[in-house]
């Protein structure tokens, strides 16, 4: 078997696609890479997924009594989008990091966070709610899996489907 290379990866090169947020967040991610703290790199926060999910996870169950502990939840949303967006352009700014485990983390903890977002959504949602949230669950991860699988294929890492991606996604949650 041949030894794979980075430079056989292409997981952190998207492919360009229309989408509607796109042009904001490269204008956001050009002014935000150069402010950085030096001691802060593209891993720290990819890593900050996880205590990012268990917030938002932890404020859905404190809306079940006050809801509004639900501008928390939108604020951990908004704080998983901004992390995730830059989490991959700071290493490459910096040229510091590994590609692929940045790729898997990334990824897996892009599933952590769906995850958390459903399972919160159960606390503050009635129980007749439950099968939709599970129908949501089901069509969101289908969509990840997706991705994933044809980029295996492919090699091409396409997370846009007619102009709609992650962060219009995400919009979509925090609305």
């Amino acid at each position: 078997m041949p030894k794979v290379t980075d430079n056989d990866f292409h997981g952190d090169s998207k492919v360009a696609s229309p989408s509607l947020t796109l042009p904001l967040e490269k204008k956001m991610t050009e002014f935000f890479l150069p402010k950085f703290p030096h001691f802060l790199q593209g891993h720290h926060l990819t890593l900050l997924s996880l205590p990012i999910s268990f917030s938002l996870l932890f404020f859905y169950y404190l809306a079940q009594s006050n809801i509004n502990y639900l501008w928390l939840s939108s604020l951990m949303i908004f704080l998983q989008w901004f992390t995730d967006t830059l989490d991959g352009a700071l290493g490459k700014y910096r040229d510091f990091g590994t590609r692929r485990w940045g790729f898997y983390m990334d990824h897996l903890f892009d599933y952590f966070f769906l995850a958390a977002v459903v399972m919160g959504y159960t606390f503050i949602f009635d129980v007749d709610s439950l099968p939709l949230l599970f129908l949501f669950f089901v069509l969101a991860t289908g969509f990840m899996v997706s991705v994933y699988l044809d980029f295996g294929a492919t090699q091409l890492f396409k997370i846009h489907h007619f102009a709609i991606g992650p962060t219009e996604g995400r919009i979509f949650l925090f609305l």
